[in-house]
Formats: structure tokens, C-alpha cells, sequence
């Protein structure tokens, strides 16, 4: 729906066929998906390091 200045619906947009803009739209969530898996298992293995580190600093005091 197009609403008008007045806060009135003044008209309604047509409705196209969009399969082309859905797969690629979907392509790139699914990449936005993979790379966000892979950078949050990236931190993860970092925040063990360190949590090891720190384990291992209180155990020598």
C-alpha cells in the first residue's frame, strides 16, 4: 500500500515476480550465515587460549 501525505492509502504497488532477487538474496544469507559460524568458532578456540592461560597464571600464584 502507498500511503499519502495525509496519512491516507492513496494507491497499492504492483506485485512482480522476484524469484532472480530471492535465490541471490538467499545466496548471500546463506554465506552470511557460514562466514558468521566459522569467525565465531575462530573466537571461541581464542577465548579457550585464554581462559587456559588465566587458569594456568592462578595456579602459580
Amino acid at each position: 500500500m502507498i500511503k499519502g501525505e495525509n496519512g491516507r492509502f492513496v494507491g497499492s504497488a504492483s506485485l512482480y515476480y522476484m524469484e532472480v532477487q530471492a535465490i541471490v538474496l538467499s545466496a548471500f544469507n546463506v554465506m552470511s550465515i557460514v562466514s558468521g559460524q566459522y569467525f565465531l568458532s575462530q573466537i571461541n578456540k581464542e577465548l579457550r587460549v585464554i581462559n587456559q592461560n588465566i587458569d594456568n597464571s592462578v595456579w602459580l600464584l
